[in-house]
């Protein structure tokens, strides 16, 4: 069924607003994998590179990364 559709998102963690660092969120730079939460659709046509997307996740590694993370959207702002 997903024979020749994107698997996953790579992805890299932005820093907030402010630029502080927020407890439980990944440090600016962080590089992580998406696969969870991709719709058919997104599979076929992903985020464009530079995109900004919103996902979820249930905390972090122990190396920072977000565990179990889940896409939500593309941010349209």
């Amino acid at each position: 069924k997903y024979a020749n559709l994107v698997g996953s998102l790579t992805c890299k963690a932005l820093g907030g607003k402010d630029d502080k660092e927020k407890a439980g969120e990944p440090k600016e730079g962080t590089i992580f994998k998406i696969g969870s939460g991709l719709s058919d659709k997104n599979r076929q046509d992903p985020p464009k590179i530079g995109s900004i997307i919103t996902y979820k996740f249930q905390n972090l590694t122990a190396n920072g990364k977000p565990r179990f993370p889940i896409f939500l959207r593309v941010r349209e702002d």
